[in-house]
């Protein structure tokens, strides 16, 4: 596949860069507008912990990029599992945007203004401003076209509800709670695979490829960053999910790759070990990883 030629302007000089397109999603450059058979957007990086050149500062002292009129901006962070869930669902329903990526470790005042929280992701689009990652994912579903993302019926959907409650009380704790290099103790991962039984019965129930059905919808938005994340945050000490245990799961994951949103904007094992073995420093990769 042919490389497509980016050009980034900083303050008085212009820079151009050949990249491949399986990489312009994830490019660390600032003011890029892209286009890769999937729907465009604009990146505009504060994340760089070097000067690179002197234009891709680290994000306290950034000014706010421009902000345009009609243009649905989010504000992420490339390794933030909740910011993730909102670029997926921007990918799946293929609403056009642009993305600021914000260093968290060094949080700008004009973020903050944003969220309270210091928090990923932000929504903003003629000054409303929405956050919370499942509230711009239903957000996004309401007000964009596209696939639907929530299910048909009141019933369905408050059973969703239920589900994505229990995963992000139960699971998602677990996996935050391990240990950085060896993953969950003995028996907090006994914990963690009977909480995963109740992810597999669902899907068995379900009878379908995925949560919302024959599609991904707002229950496989809203768990994958964290199933991508199982080898990588060690959370089994670098193994894979048991596909013998949870035959349906493995398969559900593997059907998840092949789609183009994830595709896009997926991460090694590899890079994202990288990326946690780092965070903590002062002056953690984040760039880097990526190249």
């Amino acid at each position: 596949m042919a490389s497509v030629k980016l050009r980034c302007t900083l303050g008085k000089m212009m820079y151009i860069f050949r990249v491949e397109p399986s990489a312009c999603f994830r490019s660390t450059l600032c003011f890029v507008f892209c286009r890769c058979g999937a729907p465009a957007y604009k990146s505009y990086c504060f994340e760089s912990q070097s000067s690179w050149h002197g234009g891709c500062l680290a994000g306290i002292d950034s000014e706010l990029p421009p902000l345009k009129k009609d243009t649905l901006r989010i504000y992420s962070m490339r390794f933030c599992p909740m910011a993730q869930r909102t670029i997926l669902a921007l990918g799946v329903k293929g609403i056009e945007h642009e993305v600021v990526n914000v260093n968290l470790k060094k949080k700008p005042s004009w973020f903050i203004e944003r969220n309270p929280k210091g928090l990923v992701p932000i929504l903003e689009i003629n000054d409303q401003i929405v956050y919370e990652s499942v509230v711009c994912c239903e957000y996004l579903d309401e007000v964009y076209p596209g696939d639907q993302l929530v299910a048909e019926t009141p019933y369905q959907r408050a059973q969703d509800k239920i589900l994505i409650d229990f995963f992000s009380g139960k699971i998602v704790p677990l996996m935050m709670s391990r240990k950085e290099v060896t993953g969950l103790e003995e028996e907090k991962k006994n914990d963690f695979f009977q909480h995963l039984d109740r992810m597999e019965n669902e899907l068995k129930e379900r009878k379908s490829v995925y949560f919302r059905g024959e599609k991904p919808g707002l229950v496989d938005i809203i768990i994958w960053p964290f199933f991508e994340r199982i080898e990588g945050m060690n959370v089994l000490g670098g193994d894979s999910l048991p596909g013998n245990r949870f035959p349906l799961l493995t398969s559900w994951m593997s059907q998840m790759m092949e789609v183009p949103a994830v595709k896009n904007h997926h991460v090694s094992p590899e890079q994202f070990r990288r990326f946690y073995k780092h965070y903590n420093s002062p002056n953690p990769l984040i760039d880097e990883i990526l190249l």
